[in-house]
């Protein structure tokens, strides 16, 4: 069997992964009929997610996965290479 180590955290991205991980758990203890909702990235997080390759994050989806454990899923914009206009209903 295969144990996972951790590394330690930079003490202030530790200190905003408590911040972020009270409003998940506040969030989900308010609102126990929900399975996910979305946030803005809290800065010690971007700082995080930068540091594992992932840059511009605009919000954070957050998923109960079972009662006190949480998954954050870092949402970023996506590049179009080819611009397209779109052209609603009727248009002509």
């Amino acid at each position: 069997m295969r144990s996972i180590q951790f590394s330690k955290m930079h003490p202030e991205i530790e200190e905003g992964y408590e911040e972020y991980s009270a409003w998940d758990r506040e969030y989900f203890e308010m609102h126990p009929d929900k399975e996910e909702y979305m946030r803005s990235p809290h800065p010690a997080e971007v700082a995080e997610f930068m540091v594992m390759g992932v840059s511009n994050v605009v919000a954070v989806k957050v998923i109960k996965v079972s009662d006190g454990v949480r998954g954050r899923i870092p949402l970023v914009p996506l590049k179009v290479k080819n611009k397209v206009k779109a052209k609603g209903f009727g248009a002509k």
